[in-house]
């Protein structure tokens, strides 16, 4: 048998498996943070609200630096360099965030923050998506969720100290550099060329050439539509709700439910995804969402159908990841159209949907999430369909020859 350049179930041990877990925690709160942030910004620095929102829009703008970044580093260097530069990069950010001391300092250093960050999402994502052998898909879950918990614990700690912010900034740069010392630790490097195993491989029951680029376009466009579905619920849920009668406490209580079923359901697919396919498991909750969004149409079953959607879409993220992997196996590239992507659907839907619902009023915003959910279980089936039809090429050559 010939050796693959990297044997990618041996990438992680238990305690880099940790600490990979717990950096995804630590990028969670600084993403979730900045909502919280904005009335702070306000008030410290003299900015508009549209103003003070551009620190989200630089730390979008950094990350999307980052994804595009990761590629040729992680193919060019070791995965302890790559794991230096982004976690330096977290580091520099988050302690330039805490003494920032004007607000253009401040979107700099948000900016820097997300090229960490973008880094590390692309990254650990790949590298849990080929580190784990037929786990691959339960693990992916597993560092996505604790992605969700440091997203919800990202506004409370922000809450808890305000307005001296500052500590929390520097409580991740500190955490950044300690999570750096288990992380550097971790071995090889991604593969540069394909073996004669893999070519093999690809040979057999593999996708390439416009079969490849048709998949991946596919996985793509899901991802956009995905997280402008997400992002969209949790930006628009408490308008949506105030609209049908809940206070603002209630509505955003139920927003922070949406979110906590989202993470919870990501930990729950743990057990499932060793035993169901990633295929399956995507299939059936981009559907499911389709469902719950439009009860969400009803007053009275609102909330608990925007609770019931964060446990449908929660595994669909991490899932998706091990189904691309598995499909386009062993290339590794393919990853960063989806991150891409989905980067894309945050900056483009949610304002879009904005305009929508101004237009057709606040009682049309469980129907446009709908419509987004289903256009994006639709993409998915289209992406089962492409690879039923080139499995059944590949039997009939096979049975040919």
């Amino acid at each position: 048998m010939t050796d693959r350049p990297s044997e990618d179930p041996r990438i992680f041990t238990p305690v880099t498996a940790l600490a990979a877990c717990l950096t995804f925690t630590l990028i969670g709160v600084l993403g979730a943070a900045y909502g919280p942030l904005i009335p702070l910004f306000q008030a410290r620095f003299g900015v508009a609200p549209a103003e003070a929102a551009l620190v989200i829009s630089a730390h979008a703008a950094g990350s999307i630096v980052g994804i595009i970044a990761a590629v040729p580093v992680m193919r060019r260097l070791t995965h302890r360099s790559f794991f230096v530069i982004a976690l330096t990069a977290l580091a520099v950010g988050s302690l330039a965030f805490a003494v920032a001391p004007v607000w253009a300092a401040v979107i700099a250093s948000a900016a820097v923050v997300g090229f960490g960050f973008g880094m590390l999402d692309l990254g650990l994502n790949q590298l849990f998506a080929h580190g784990f052998g037929r786990r691959s898909s339960s693990m992916l879950n597993v560092i996505n969720g604790a992605f969700g918990v440091g997203a919800v614990a990202g506004p409370l700690l922000v809450a808890s100290v305000a307005p001296a912010v500052g500590v929390v900034y520097l409580g991740t740069a500190i955490a950044a550099v300690a999570l750096l010392l288990p992380l550097s630790r971790v071995p090889g490097r991604e593969p540069r060329g394909q073996s004669e195993a893999d070519k093999e491989e690809i040979a057999l029951g593999g996708i390439v050439g416009s079969t490849l680029v048709r998949v991946v376009g596919l996985f793509a466009l899901a991802y956009l539509l995905y997280v402008a579905a997400e992002e969209s619920i949790g930006g628009w849920e408490p308008t949506h709700l105030a609209a049908v009668g809940l206070s603002a406490r209630e509505a955003a209580g139920a927003t922070s439910l949406f979110w906590l079923s989202l993470t919870v359901s990501r930990f729950l697919a743990v057990p499932i995804a060793m035993r169901v396919s990633a295929q399956r498991i995507v299939l059936a909750c981009s559907g499911a969402a389709v469902v719950t969004l439009g009860l969400a149409s009803v007053p009275g079953l609102a909330p608990f159908a925007y609770a019931a959607t964060g446990l449908a879409i929660g595994p669909i993220w991490p899932t998706g990841i091990a189904w691309l992997a598995q499909v386009t196996a062993p290339r590794r590239a393919p990853g960063v159209f989806l991150f891409g992507a989905g980067m894309f659907g945050f900056l483009l839907f949610p304002p879009l949907i904005g305009v929508v619902i101004q237009t057709f009023g606040v009682a049309a915003t469980p129907v446009v999430l709908a419509l987004l959910a289903a256009g994006t279980a639709t993409v998915f089936g289209s992406v089962a369909l492409v690879l039923r039809a080139r499995r059944s090429v590949g039997r009939a050559g096979g049975s040919m020859a």
